[in-house]
């Protein structure tokens, strides 16, 4: 191939690039959001299952216990 062709073969190139730039940044920008979304989801599960431990340790504490034992008839 000639330089001329190369060359023409390059504009053609970037003009076909330049056509999907809008599609790139649309699918980049919906990559965001869903990757967004998945973290706030996982972070809620992650504070939803944070608060069953504190719920569980509080339960099982040794005062907590001992005052349910007490507490006994």
């Amino acid at each position: 191939r000639n330089i001329l062709e190369l060359l023409k073969q390059f504009i053609l190139n970037s003009d076909e690039n330049l056509l999907k730039e809008p599609r790139i940044v649309e699918l980049r920008n919906q990559y965001r959001i869903i990757c967004t979304t998945q973290l706030a989801v996982a972070q809620e599960k992650l504070n939803e299952l944070d608060k069953q431990k504190e719920e569980v340790l509080k339960l099982n504490s040794p005062p907590y216990l001992l005052q349910r034992i007490q507490g006994m008839p």
